[in-house]
This record gives structure tokens, C-alpha cells and sequence, in this order.
């Protein structure tokens, strides 16, 4: 098995590469033209894991050349980069330094492989994000409608109200639409069966973990964003298991059958 292992350090304007065991480093854009060259700079050989760090949507361009160019991509979530960085002993933290910690990490982890993300998938993806906007918009006009006294403040934020709605609405039906289209229909319905999950909250896992129903229960443990509590990690192995057995959430699980 190849040994070599890099890490990436994901910032806006640029990108940190350390390749292990070679120690070599450097620095390139955080643009098209600087990931062309870091995936040139990396080399044709084979390479173990390619290691960064999720950073919103910086990291993304990153990490669809890395699965392109065929490299084994790996981003990890910070959380999980810290606690290893200070497990190692690095209390330094600059952008070459946070580099090789994680091709170090690559190193001694087995981290979880990307998955190329499909055009459906990043219009889902969208559609999630732009309805979270509009709910945190609405809700705030809520709040200030709650708190305003002056007749026109009050009707202004009616509309709003008003507006909101149907955008949300619009939005909702798109995201069915858009889960239709991708043949991720049955997949939303297992997960809505989940008391407690609507079909935005389902897109939203489908968009965030598109892996559900074939991890292993470890690997279901703590995708990016998303398992931020014990309440969560217990609600995703629930929804893997029910993916892998392309069966409704009921109070009482199925018997198995006996021979």
C-alpha cells in the first residue's frame, strides 16, 4: 500500500499543501487555475488520501477536481482536525502548520472517502440552503411584527410575512420536484416516515449525506454538519438502517422471519 498522504489547508484565497513523507509544502491560489496546479504539483503517483478540511464552500471547488483528477479526497470536519491536532501536540496553528497536521491525520486515520456530487444533488443542495434563508427571514420578520406598534411597520411586515410564504412554499415544491427527478422520491419518503422529519429536513440529509443507507453504523456516526449532538447521530443510523432496508419507519420493527 502507497504511504503518501497530503493535506490541504482550505482558506478563501489560498491553499496550503503538504505532502507526507516526502515533507514537501507549498502554496497556490484558491482558485481554478492554483488547484490545476496543486493536483499537478501532487503528482501522478499513487497517493493514500488526499486530506482538508470542510470549509463552508470554499473547500468545494477543491475537492470536485480532487474525485476528477481521480485522487482519494477526504475532507474532515474542523472539530475533528482540532481534537487530532491537540491530541498530536500542535498548539500552533498557521496555515502551513495546519497542512501537514492533516496529512498526518490522513496518515493515521481512516477518513471518509467524498462522493462526487451529482448535478442533482447540488441543485438539492441549493434548494435546502435558499429555504433555510427564507425561513430565518420570515421568522424574523415574525419577530419584529411581534414587537412593532406603527400601522404602516405592521402592514410592510404582513407583506413580507405574506411574501415569505409563498416563496417558501415555491421553494418546497421544487425541492420535491427536484427529489423526483433525481429518483430520490423513495429515499425522502423512508426518511419522512421518521416521526419529527419533514421533507426539507430530508432533502437536507439527502443533499448533506448522500452516502445514507449504504455507511456502516461507525461511518453514520458524524458526517459534516450534521451530527452535532448524540440526538442526531442516533436519528442518522436510524435513517442508514431504513435506507439499507428500503422500509418505513414504524414503532415496532418488522419481525424477522424464522426458518
Amino acid at each position: 500500500m502507497d504511504h503518501t498522504t497530503v493535506g490541504i489547508d482550505v482558506s478563501k484565497a489560498h491553499l496550503d499543501a503538504h505532502v507526507n513523507p516526502a515533507g514537501r509544502a507549498a502554496r497556490f491560489p484558491n482558485d481554478r487555475d492554483g488547484i490545476r496546479r496543486l493536483i499537478q504539483w501532487v503528482g501522478g503517483a499513487p497517493v493514500r488520501c488526499v486530506a482538508y478540511e470542510h470549509t463552508g464552500r470554499w473547500h468545494r471547488p477543491l475537492e470536485a477536481a480532487l474525485l476528477r483528477a481521480g485522487l482519494p479526497a477526504a475532507g474532515t470536519n474542523p472539530w475533528r482536525a482540532r481534537r487530532f491536532a491537540e491530541a498530536t501536540g500542535r498548539l500552533a496553528k498557521t496555515d502551513p502548520v495546519d497542512a501537514a497536521m492533516l496529512a498526518d491525520m490522513a496518515a493515521a486515520m481512516d477518513l471518509r472517502r467524498a462522493v462526487a456530487q451529482t448535478a442533482a444533488l447540488a441543485g438539492l443542495r441549493e434548494l435546502v440552503l435558499a429555504r433555510g434563508q427564507l425561513v430565518k427571514n420570515r421568522t424574523a420578520a415574525q419577530n419584529r411584527l411581534g414587537e412593532a406598534d406603527h400601522r404602516l411597520v405592521r402592514a410592510q411586515l404582513r407583506r413580507r410575512l405574506a411574501q415569505a410564504g409563498r416563496q417558501v412554499e415555491a421553494v418546497d415544491a421544487a425541492i420535491g420536484e427536484a427529489l423526483a427527478a433525481a429518483n430520490l422520491a423513495r429515499k425522502a419518503e423512508v426518511l419522512c416516515s421518521i416521526p419529527g422529519i419533514s421533507q426539507a429536513t430530508a432533502a437536507c440529509l439527502i443533499g448533506e449525506v448522500p452516502e445514507l443507507g449504504s455507511l456502516s453504523p461507525k461511518a453514520a456516526g458524524k458526517p459534516h454538519k450534521v451530527a452535532l449532538t448524540a440526538v442526531m447521530r442516533s436519528l442518522l443510523v436510524l435513517a442508514n438502517a431504513l435506507l439499507a432496508q428500503d422500509r418505513l419507519w414504524a414503532e415496532k420493527a418488522p419481525r424477522q422471519a424464522t426458518a
